[in-house]
């Protein structure tokens, strides 16, 4: 074997390799690069140059196709639908904050999930932009539940909260707190306070 075949036939080789990295890599993002098995046609894992990765069960042409997980690094994720490079709707998502939720997600209307929390609270209700928003209830982990209107994550509206121990409030409720007209009832259903409230606090009958 001449040198000119030998060297033909070593710089054939090492194209053959680099190609194989450069596919092993390729994506259809410039700012990302594929991790795990085929991001082209396939499934794969993304990963771009802030950490976030991309995990899809099909990719096609490049784009996402299917069921989608994006994976942040402050450790929150969603799952999502996603059609030709395009998220259309969450069916699962993780908060940073610890909600783990599942339901329906729109853009401009609530939808109704069903959440839990890492600290043992429960949602089931209305969410709004990843807000609880609308009618719902919680129940707390100290056996506590709140039903009634929500606000941007707040109980907001007409509500009824009843403590571990029974006691019941019935009434208006502002930013979290009660605010209004309400009444506050022992466990045995006797009245403790009725009338005005304001931040929480009673105020006058």
């Amino acid at each position: 074997m001449n040198f000119r075949l030998q060297l033909f036939i070593v710089l054939l080789v090492f194209s053959l390799n680099l190609n194989a990295e450069k596919s092993k890599n390729k994506s259809g993002y410039s700012d990302a690069k594929c991790v795990s098995g085929n991001c082209i046609n396939g499934n794969g894992i993304l990963e771009f140059e802030d950490g976030m990765k991309i995990e899809c069960n099909k990719f096609i042409n490049g784009k996402f196709n299917g069921i989608c997980k994006v994976s942040k690094n402050d450790g929150s994720w969603n799952e999502s639908v996603c059609k030709n490079g395009e998220f259309l709707y969450p069916i699962r998502v993780y908060a940073r904050d610890g909600w783990l939720c599942e339901g329906k997600w729109y853009e401009e209307k609530p939808g109704m999930v069903t959440c839990k929390n890492d600290d043992g609270r429960e949602y089931k209700g209305l969410q709004l932009k990843s807000r609880f928003h609308g009618n719902g209830e919680m129940i707390f982990s100290d056996g506590g539940k709140y039903s009634g209107n929500w606000d941007q994550g707040y109980p907001h509206g007409k509500g009824t909260f009843i403590w571990s121990n029974k006691e019941k409030y019935v009434g208006d409720w502002k930013n979290g707190k009660q605010d209004g007209l309400g009444t506050l009832y022992d466990a045995d259903e006797k009245i403790i306070n009725k009338g005005k409230w304001s931040k929480g606090e009673f105020v006058s009958e």
